[in-house]
């Protein structure tokens, strides 16, 4: 899905392996509910895909896709790799940024429609982890104090400590420092390395449960570094692999 928001990223930062692409119905504004189309279609692709991995240009789309694991009858924990706790509110948000919320829209928080109209059901608190996280708003800081939200560093991130059941894994590269990725979007300082995300990946991957993936390249096509972008997402597929994950 080669969307940033309801900007189409052609070409994609990365070659990513054969599968569908999916570059229409475009949303027609910034809005939630204009990404309801797309959303949906999205939502029934995943619902009809196996171990599906997604690849796309902003985090939001993580709704879509786990309305589609719901409407196989899995209702997956979430394990969400990420720099930002993406967990503002249309009510608490500083910038307006609709990236920054959807791990509040899974856990049905905010005055938003679009979960609604995709079929999305609330993800509770305890069924989240949130890994490698070091850039929080405080409004965001607030809410995810006020939240039973588990918060870890990769490093701590461990196979026993994942919730019950099926898992669904977010990683949003600008987890990484930006030593390691040149040109994301919204880097922040002292991330992980790439083996550091590579080895969280591999141990959520070795759980045998994950039925899965989004990985959201969050960077500015124009800045980027080609060749360690597709280094990062080589690593990436290759952790997946080492823990048993196959698409």
């Amino acid at each position: 899905m080669p969307y940033h928001l309801d900007e189409l990223i052609d070409p994609f930062p990365v070659t990513v392996p054969d599968g569908f692409v999916v570059k229409g119905p475009r949303p027609k504004s910034a809005s939630w509910d204009a990404y309801t189309p797309l959303y949906t279609s999205v939502a029934q692709m995943v619902f009809g895909t196996e171990n599906a991995i997604m690849w796309t240009g902003d985090c939001s789309l993580t709704l879509a896709a786990v309305a589609g694991l719901q409407r196989r009858g899995i209702d997956p924990a979430v394990v969400w790799m990420d720099a930002h706790g993406d967990f503002n509110t249309p009510q608490t948000t500083q910038s307006g940024y609709l990236g920054g919320m959807p791990l509040a829209m899974l856990t049905q928080r905010g005055e938003v429609d679009l979960p609604m109209h995709i079929g999305l059901r609330a993800v509770p608190d305890e069924r989240v982890i949130l890994a490698g996280t070091r850039s929080v708003d405080p409004p965001e800081e607030e809410l995810l104090q006020e939240s039973r939200i588990e918060r870890v560093g990769l490093d701590a991130l461990s196979t026993d400590m994942l919730p019950s059941g099926s898992i669904f894994l977010h990683v949003d590269v600008d987890v990484l420092d930006a030593s390691e990725l040149p040109g994301a979007r919204f880097a922040a300082p002292d991330g992980a390395s790439l083996a550091q995300l590579s080895g969280a990946i591999e141990r959520v991957a070795q759980s045998t449960r994950l039925v899965a993936v989004h990985l959201a390249f969050t960077v500015d096509p124009e800045k980027q570094d080609g060749e360690r972008t597709a280094a990062v997402a080589r690593g990436l597929i290759e952790a997946l692999r080492r823990g048993g994950f196959q698409a």
